[in-house]
């Protein structure tokens, strides 16, 4: 597991670019080593740390979900920071960037693609709010201005349309259901992120390898 990549990366380093947690949890299963790993470095002088933060573009460009991604994203910088050496965690690479410094500036266009997109889905929910409002309490024929009651209401019920103020309110809800549907990736989304945030970095209690009892 110490054997680097041509480009000076160990297996940890890979995985922590590439965002498999399944392989960097390892690194607590592997005692005192962890430490020797975490001090090694690319070419370009970028630590563990730096990592992180270097590949954040790339994991952006998997995901429309700016914010939920930003969210992981953190949590893997908030991990690897703990297992860092405290010397380590300040270092600079050859450009003269602390892993923060790199984080911060490769995450700048995630930061505003993830307002905006909050921002976009606040409109659109006020607006479905509105119309569905407006739909549920707007009467055929208004209001009587004595009494206060709907116009028409005896009417309907001279006529046989009970139904209408049923249809109205199934109408109203259309607006509400349609949304619910093209969000429901978005949920899934958020689902999975709230249980990736207190699970992600719990590794299983497993052996790295296994040995046959002697007979």
């Amino acid at each position: 597991m110490l054997f680097e990549h041509e480009d000076g990366l160990t297996i940890f380093q890979i995985a922590v670019m590439h965002r498999h947690q399944g392989i960097y949890n390892l690194l607590y299963e592997i005692g005192g080593s962890k430490n020797d790993i975490c001090t090694f470095k690319d070419k370009s002088g970028n630590n563990m740390l730096h990592l992180v933060g270097k590949t954040s573009k790339e994991m952006a460009a998997k995901t429309s979900r700016a914010s939920l991604l930003m969210q992981r994203e953190l949590l893997w910088f908030k991990e690897v920071e703990k297992m860092m050496p405290p010397s380590l965690r300040e270092a600079k690479n050859k450009d003269g960037q602390t892993p923060y410094e790199l984080f911060s500036k490769e995450n700048q266009d995630l930061v505003s693609k993830g307002l905006k997109w909050m921002k976009d889905c606040m409109v659109v929910a006020t607006l479905i709010i509105t119309v569905a409002l407006a739909v549920a309490f707007t009467v055929p024929g208004g209001y009587n201005q004595e009494h206060g009651f709907p116009i028409f209401i005896h009417q309907l019920h001279s006529y046989g349309l009970k139904w209408v103020p049923i249809l109205i309110a199934a109408f109203a809800t259309v607006p509400v259901i349609v949304f619910a549907l093209l969000q429901f990736p978005l949920f899934v989304d958020m689902f999975r992120s709230i249980y990736d945030s207190h699970y992600l970095f719990k590794p299983k209690k497993r052996m790295l390898y296994t040995t046959k009892p002697r007979l």
